[in-house]
């Protein structure tokens, strides 16, 4: 009787240690995951959002209550639905805000992601993404070398030649903002012609003469017969822009609704 008595208390004993053991290295844990954050360690945005990658819906939710000028980039999103512009809600660093996100969290070159702001009729009223390069007074557009190198017949000598932008594109001049100008004078600010998209790919791509896709531009699927011309075929691409990946089917895309008083709108992340 003594001796289960014993055996008893034993175990009492050594299920209360095991438990004291346990709340000490949690009590641990926490505080050193607090003084992470305190020096600046991993902060909860950053784990929330290396989580949320390739999920857009949870994306966009993290990306709506990070801040961004002060302010969570929602606020932002419904001062730019209440005034009509990023200017005007008083936001203009939120493209410098997002680029750095792109950067630190694996977007800068290799997948895409875009954050918008649109009101109920679709108008995006901002817009941004992670394409290299952007330009324009809405960061329309892309810089694109003005001049490429050739080599002469027989003589096999290589010279410079003016290319401008490539086809299916145009030149933009009147841009306003010194940040949204092309940093090198050997580059000039191109957006596409929506004139010319739709000539390959089931109506969804341009087709592109420079031996493949040129810089803002990627590579679709289509039919043998897209992009004949005299100087052989071309390749047929579709512009790195939200609207236009979506429609030949390469991203997913989440939406968070915005209201301020009788007007609607969403924020828009687009992902491949």
């Amino acid at each position: 009787m003594k001796k289960g008595f014993v055996s008893e208390i034993g175990w009492t004993s050594f299920l209360l240690i095991a438990l004291i053991v346990m709340a000490f290295i949690g009590l641990i844990a926490v505080l050193l995951f607090s003084a992470s954050d305190t020096i600046g360690g991993p902060s909860s945005d950053t784990v929330e959002f290396l989580a949320a990658n390739d999920r857009p819906y949870m994306t966009a939710n993290v990306l709506a209550y990070s801040m961004a000028n002060d302010r969570q980039f929602l606020e932002n999103s419904i001062e730019i639905l209440k005034t009509g512009s990023q200017k005007k809600a008083n936001a203009l660093g939120l493209t410098s805000y997002f680029r750095g996100v792109f950067n630190t969290h694996g977007y800068g070159n290799k997948k895409f992601m875009s954050v918008a702001v649109a009101d109920k009729d679709e108008n995006q009223l901002y817009y941004t993404d992670n394409v290299p390069k952007r330009c324009g007074n809405d960061f329309s557009g892309v810089c694109i070398d003005k001049h490429r190198w050739g080599t002469l017949p027989f003589v096999k000598i290589p010279y410079l030649y003016y290319v401008g932008c490539s086809e299916g594109r145009k030149k933009i001049d009147d841009i306003s903002y010194t940040e949204n100008k092309c940093e090198s004078l050997e580059e000039i600010c191109c957006v596409e012609d929506s004139n010319k998209l739709g000539e390959c790919g089931n109506g969804k791509g341009v087709c592109d003469w420079s031996g493949g896709c040129s810089a803002g531009r990627v590579e679709i699927l289509s039919s043998s017969n897209d992009c004949m011309g005299p100087r052989g075929r071309g390749t047929c691409c579709v512009p790195t822009v939200a609207s236009a990946l979506t429609a030949a089917g390469i991203t997913s895309r989440a939406e968070i609704p915005i209201l301020y008083s009788d007007k609607t709108g969403v924020v828009q992340v687009t992902m491949t």
